[in-house]
């Protein structure tokens, strides 16, 4: 049920503090709430989220790879390898002249063993080709791991039905969820350069998330600010953590007055469970 009251959201200036011990409400001028850059936001019950921060970034799935390769050894003499381009399985990609005898020598297309995006390309028109050697890397980015680092300590807390809040700072008003999946015991979200650390880093534990990727927009090696939902409780009241005031000990806020415009009632609380909002 919402509650009929509003309280001060300071947004700008969190420790403005008016008459600490008057009685009656604090009055305003219009002007003068203004230029204080105080807001007002609705007291109501909501899904409250107890959450904890940690930083990520996305990595492919390494099951999600394939190659391109020759089987015969020849020479190219078309292709169609764009980086970033999306292909469809048996697309032809490179077309293959054969080092065989004949006139002209026969040819064969290579064609996309899997769907995916093309995430690197080892080839150029005109290049031997050998059939050890990986032409392209086709990746299946319709799903990517998000590897967070989080203290052994919270790791202990996070169990199957634990997700995450995702946030990009190259995309600011992008939302994304992330489902937990398994914790990197393996170092698959650690590079070579970094697995020393990975291996001294005894106070922390890498956990891996699943982030759907329908419209191929996330790549892979993205920073990522993640807020791993540790606990969530129906029907709390809550308000923003700008529009508490005061010390530890006596936490208040300001409460908009019912019938005076520009004025405010302090009112003591007490606090419960905080999140970073």
């Amino acid at each position: 049920m919402k509650k009929l009251i509003t309280i001060i959201a300071v947004l700008l200036l969190p420790q403005i503090t008016f008459a600490e011990t008057a009685v009656e409400p604090v009055i305003l001028t219009e002007l003068g709430a203004k230029n204080l850059g105080i807001e007002t936001v609705v007291v109501e019950e909501t899904d409250f989220e107890k959450t904890v921060f940690a930083l990520g970034r996305t990595q492919i799935i390494p099951e999600n790879r394939s190659v391109l390769s020759s089987r015969i050894p020849g020479r190219i003499i078309e292709t169609h390898l764009k980086i970033g381009d999306y292909v469809e399985k048996g697309q032809k990609l490179i077309l293959l002249e054969s080092r065989q005898p004949g006139s002209p020598p026969p040819s064969l297309w290579l064609t996309a063993p899997a769907s995916g995006t093309i995430t690197s390309v080892n080839s150029s028109l005109g290049s031997p080709v050998e059939p050890s050697e990986a032409l392209a890397e086709i990746t299946d980015l319709s799903t990517l791991y998000l590897i967070a680092t989080v203290p052994q300590v919270t790791s202990g807390k996070i169990n199957k039905a634990t997700t995450a809040n995702i946030h990009f700072p190259i995309s600011p008003e992008s939302k994304h969820t992330a489902k937990f999946l398994k914790f990197d015991a393996y170092g698959i979200g650690t590079s070579s350069s970094d697995s020393e650390d990975h291996d001294a880093d005894l106070n922390n534990a890498r956990v891996i998330f699943t982030l759907e990727n329908p419209d191929k927009i996330l790549l892979p090696n993205m920073n990522a600010e993640c807020s791993i939902i540790m606990e969530k409780r129906e029907g709390v009241t809550s308000v923003p953590r700008e529009a508490i005031q005061g010390t530890p000990s006596n936490r208040h806020v300001y409460i908009k007055h019912m019938t005076i415009p520009f004025a405010f009632d302090k009112v003591n609380v007490q606090t419960g469970m905080t999140s970073n909002d």
